[in-house]
């Protein structure tokens, strides 16, 4: 039974293969994939029901056909009894929405008595798994016609009559650029080519660029759309030529037609396009009724695009490779588009988010100023998406960018990505909720939008509810087949719940994906989380290797610094460090600088080198006030707690206190998302203050009370550095321990030095800790559990600085053992 509902949900059987053997093989050792991951408009109760069915464990399946007659019931009394509505846009003022097709309920009695035969049941179940399949929105029976949007027109690729298929590549450049013309005027609602893909692969036509005449068509009439453009374009020597035909969508007649000629393919730019423009506006206004045609509101193309071909087809390729995530081919093309034409805004604004990604703050900044310096040579649509971009990025005003946002989906309410940036920068704000909503709305236009998906898996890792993220992220692995990231994301996910086997599988199939997607540090970390120190290095050695750009390489080193200094090699530290400033310099990344001196500081902290360390953190924290200041508050919390306890090294109590004392006045400044990661380093501040100060019982009750913290994935990758300091995390250990409470100490260190998957503390385990742990065992008579501490301390610490205390106290208490 279970296969018939999988094959009736999906199109397909749960397992497939080329022989009989094979598929048997496949059902005896494998677990089918969930069918909300191969059909995603299913309900996961649904989902669930199928596979429950499917469990290879007989205890595991519905224990009589009743009780999953009655999850079916339950399953179809929660959903709506209408299919949903769909909404038409709005034009020029006006809404237009499209009532509900039918209110039809069709009622499904599920109500068989217990004498009922288990072969009765099945067909029940059966029949009434099919009455909710027909019911539902997500059947396949054919949708309804939108009303129709007054003044619409869509424009689907143009057919390449040359005969030579070099020339394929001008169906979307004429495409584009006609549907940017047409709507640059003012006059048309205008059917995005994204929006149209978007349809056609909810149709399931996969696979292809093209959209042809049919499918056209039943785009537009899916969507409300009046006018359809069909255009083809053909060459003689050196001439092209384009001709368009207009439609009217619901009869299939002929409403207008134009026609242009130009030599060579830069005549597509700088005449034919604004030839093509010109008469589908005037035939269009005649046909209205307006005198003499309509006017323009734009005079040529280039004006709101670029003024070369070549750049154009570099852009297109460039946001197509941007979409996978290929950063450095997206760059190569992006940073070509705009040497051609340096005042291309709409590549510029590309440009930044490659820059974003790849750990260059500088030229990301620069890249927006530019596209916002030539923001009056584009729509309006890409000039508020440019205004959004530049007010995030450069005034580092989140809220005025949301606000920007919502005015673009106002104006454009079937722009899918106004609402993914949206609900980006809620994400970024914590405002997780708002998020989600902004983010499924922009799954209501594409339900197979990928992006999406994917920032709504990690706005529901944000909130700690890991199942519906890994849904989430697994529904992102299904849309988007043969691509790296959300393998990237899912590993994310199992990495926060403790599950790191399952993480490492899931990056390492990203890197065989795509070997410089750059997974590597992620991969380290999880490494050095099993105190395999050996492999962390060698993944953050081939990710400086394969990292293709300063800041990425700058990045690697600053890890691999991190990881010397982690296992006692500080001199092996500053070099990697100086490397990585180097980098850093190179493409002006004051970002990665100012993390550098906040790491320097630290070492020079252990080191003794106390006015060099104050040096390090003021600079720090002058650059993180000046470059980020809505966040300078959460960032002073850290200031003072990194000048607290380097005061406490110093042996100066009163200035630790008056540093704690400076953490409870900020209080009132911090965000509501912020305050966990306050609450944290102000309490282990306190702690170790009352350690200090030798107020042991008052130490005991606020070391035991701190919360742990979570691993700051969500922000940038060397967040995770900052986020492990200091080394020793252990104040509630040597509070016990000062108190002569060793037992309970031993008990705590023991706890420390275990990787415990429950917890959603991601810290790395100190090696310091089996030196700590090894000293109390000695002093409990577990000489052979001192041992094996010492050495494992050793082992991790073989490369430390040799003159370190710490190592020839171990070696010396080993060597009495």
């Amino acid at each position: 039974l279970g296969v018939i509902l999988f094959e009736m949900v999906t199109g397909r059987l749960p397992f497939e293969g080329d022989t009989p053997l094979s598929i048997a093989m496949k059902h005896k050792g494998e677990e089918p994939e969930a069918p909300s991951m191969l059909n995603p408009q299913i309900p996961e109760d649904l989902s669930r029901l199928i596979l429950k069915c499917l469990a290879k464990d007989k205890a595991d399946r519905y224990g009589a056909a009743e009780e999953m007659v009655a999850e079916l019931d339950h399953i179809r009394g929660s959903v709506p009894t209408t299919e949903r509505e769909m909404t038409a846009g709005k034009t020029a003022g006006k809404t237009s929405g499209k009532k509900s097709t039918t209110s039809k309920e069709i009622t499904l009695s599920l109500t068989p008595k217990k004498f009922m035969g288990a072969a009765v049941v099945v067909g029940v179940t059966i029949v009434a798994l099919v009455g909710l399949l027909l019911w539902r929105p997500w059947s396949s029976t054919t949708p309804s016609a939108a009303d129709k949007i007054e003044n619409s027109i869509a424009v689907i690729s143009f057919e390449n009559q040359t005969g030579d298929s070099g020339y394929d590549h001008l169906q979307k450049v004429f495409t584009n650029l006609l549907i940017t013309r047409l709507e640059a005027t003012g006059q048309f609602y205008v059917l995005t080519w994204e929006r149209m893909r978007d349809i056609s692969r909810q149709m399931g036509e996969e696979g292809s660029d093209v959209i042809d005449q049919d499918l056209g068509f039943e785009i537009c009439r899916r969507e409300g759309i009046e006018a359809l453009a069909i255009g083809t374009f053909t060459k003689l020597g050196e001439m092209f030529a384009a001709d368009v035909k207009v439609y009217d969508v619901d009869t299939k007649s002929s409403l207008s037609s134009a026609s242009s000629r130009g030599e060579g393919e830069q005549s597509i730019l700088t005449s034919q396009i604004d030839d093509l423009s010109r008469e589908i506006v005037a035939s269009r206004g005649a046909a209205r009724g307006e005198k003499g045609g309509a006017t323009e509101g734009a005079t040529h193309i280039a004006d709101v695009t670029t003024s070369s071909l070549e750049a154009y087809n570099l852009y297109l390729r460039g946001v197509e490779l941007s979409m996978m995530l290929y950063l450095e081919e997206a760059r190569q093309a992006l940073e070509k588009a705009v040497e051609i034409d340096p005042m291309f805004a709409s590549a510029y604004r590309e440009l930044s988010l490659i820059y974003r990604q790849t750990e260059n703050p500088k030229a990301n900044e620069e890249a927006i100023k530019k596209a916002m310096e030539f923001s009056d040579r584009v729509t309006e649509k890409e000039r508020l998406f440019i205004e959004a971009a530049y007010t995030s990025i450069v005034e580092v005003d989140l809220d005025k960018s949301i606000r920007l946002y919502e005015t673009l989906v106002a104006k454009f309410p079937r722009e899918k990505l106004a609402y993914f940036w949206l609900g980006i920068m809620h994400y970024f704000q914590g405002s997780d909720d708002a998020a989600i909503d902004a983010l499924e709305r922009a799954l209501e236009l594409d339900p197979r939008y990928g992006d999406a998906v994917n920032m709504i898996a990690y706005a529901y890792a944000q909130k700690g509810d890991y199942e519906n993220a890994v849904e989430y992220f697994k529904r992102y692995v299904a849309l988007s087949p043969g691509e790296a990231n959300p393998h990237d994301s899912l590993a994310e996910a199992y990495f926060l719940m403790g599950r790191l086997e399952e993480s490492l599988a899931e990056y390492q199939e990203a890197l065989r994906i795509k070997p410089d997607f750059g997974s590597h540090w992620k991969v380290a970390y999880i490494h050095a989380q099993k105190e395999d120190y050996a492999e962390a290095v060698k993944w953050i050695d081939l990710f400086i290797d394969v990292a293709s750009v300063p800041g990425l390489k700058a990045l690697g080193h600053l890890w691999k610094g991190f990881y010397l200094y982690w296992l006692g090699n500080m001199d092996g530290s500053f070099n990697e460090l100086q490397q990585a400033e180097t980098l850093a310099k190179e493409v002006e990344n004051g970002l990665m600088l100012s993390r550098i001196d906040a790491f320097r500081a630290w070492i020079y902290q252990e080191r003794g080198e106390f006015e060099l360390s104050r040096e390090g953190y003021k600079k720090w924290n002058a650059f993180i006030r000046e470059y980020v200041p809505s966040f300078e508050s959460v960032y002073d919390v850290m200031y003072y707690f990194s000048l607290g306890m380097l005061s406490l090294k110093e042996g100066r109590i009163d200035s630790a206190r008056s540093r704690l004392e400076g953490i409870d006045d900020l209080w009132d400044k911090i965000q509501p998302s912020e305050k966990d990661w306050v609450t944290y380093y102000r309490d282990l501040l306190n702690a170790e203050v009352l350690l200090a100060e030798g107020i042991l019982d008052e130490a005991v009750t606020v070391a035991e009370g701190i919360a742990g913290l979570r691993y700051p994935f969500i922000l940038t990758p060397a967040a995770g550095i900052i986020y492990n300091m200091p080394v020793s995390k252990d104040v509630l250990a040597r509070v016990y321990a000062a108190r002569g409470n060793v037992d309970k100490a031993v008990a705590e260190y023991e706890r420390l030095i275990v990787f415990d998957p429950e917890n959603e503390s991601r810290f790395l385990i100190a090696p310091v800790y089996h030196y700590r742990l090894g000293v109390l065992y000695e002093q409990t008579g577990a000489t052979a559990q001192a041992k094996e501490q010492y050495v494992k301390f050793l082992e991790l610490w073989k490369n430390a600085d040799p003159n370190l205390d710490v190592v020839k106290d171990a070696r010396s208490r080993l060597a009495s053992l």
